[in-house]
């Protein structure tokens, strides 16, 4: 975890790691969007750029990744890590193998989850770092050394394994003969995640962005008798009772301490009808 320390907690990840990266180099331009990746926000999300570098924890949002590079040819280098395993590829649209062509239709309700089994911080490392050489190559126009290939990296056995891939022509993404239909990424607003401290989570996540004015939020939450916890630029953690709310400017939410989706989805739209 490079790019967070204990004074970061409560604070928006993505605004957080902004901040160390600038600290780190401030002579480049850093944009941080603070949105979850799913079918309906992803290709805003990637419009224009030159690469997708993978840095996600599921496959639904990976599927939507992947679908969007395909329709507008932009590479994506793949990676994944779980417990003390992980793999990664390069995917160039119209050449190689997509990820649907090798990992396709698996859902994530059968999946270990990080929150619960964990991943090794070191395996983090390697495989990111193998993520960052494969993207250097791309963005400087050198031949890319995961194209078509799955690199799978053991650390308990400290040892790396290469598997060649190749497109498959009934691919429903990507093939010449497309057949069958894709995996559907079944869109959800409220979603229960890992629990912690013994508390149920839920994550909110409108189909679109709200741009909630934080300042007005906060003497709502306030008038309310919440209590703020963290004030950021990109959103507002709160805490009344049990309950603790973590609010982003677009709108993704997330509450800590809610008994259901129905009590999650009523509490959400207290703070958020405004702007819908």
């Amino acid at each position: 975890q490079h790019l967070y320390g204990v004074d970061d907690v409560g604070y928006s990840k993505v605004g957080a790691a902004a901040k160390r990266l600038r600290q780190l180099n401030p002579f480049i331009k850093i944009k941080p969007i603070p949105l979850s990746v799913n079918e309906h926000t992803v290709e805003s999300l990637i419009r224009d750029v030159n690469v997708v570098v993978d840095g996600l924890d599921n496959m639904k949002a990976r599927y939507a990744v992947n679908r969007a590079c395909i329709k507008h040819r932009i590479p994506y280098v793949f990676g994944a890590a779980i417990t003390t395993t992980g793999n990664l590829s390069t995917i160039i649209p119209g050449e190689t193998a997509c990820l649907e062509c090798f990992y396709g239709n698996l859902d994530d309700k059968k999946l270990p989850k990080c929150g619960v089994v964990g991943v090794h911080p070191s395996l983090v490392n390697v495989i990111s770092s193998l993520e960052v050489s494969e993207t250097i190559r791309i963005l400087t126009g050198r031949k890319t050394l995961l194209a078509n290939k799955l690199l799978h990296f053991d650390l308990d056995e400290m040892e790396f394994n290469e598997v060649q891939l190749s497109k498959v022509d009934s691919c429903p993404i990507c093939g010449a003969n497309p057949s069958g239909s894709s995996l559907p990424l079944n869109y959800k607003l409220v979603e229960e995640i890992c629990g912690r401290k013994g508390k149920k989570v839920f994550i909110i996540v409108p189909p679109e962005i709200l741009d909630i004015n934080l300042f007005d939020l906060k003497k709502f939450v306030g008038k309310k008798g919440f209590c703020i916890k963290v004030e950021g630029k990109l959103g507002l953690t709160f805490i009344l009772k049990n309950v603790k709310a973590s609010v982003l400017k677009s709108g993704v939410t997330i509450l800590e301490g809610i008994k259901n989706k129905d009590e999650a989805l009523k509490f959400f739209k207290e703070f958020t009808d405004k702007y819908q």
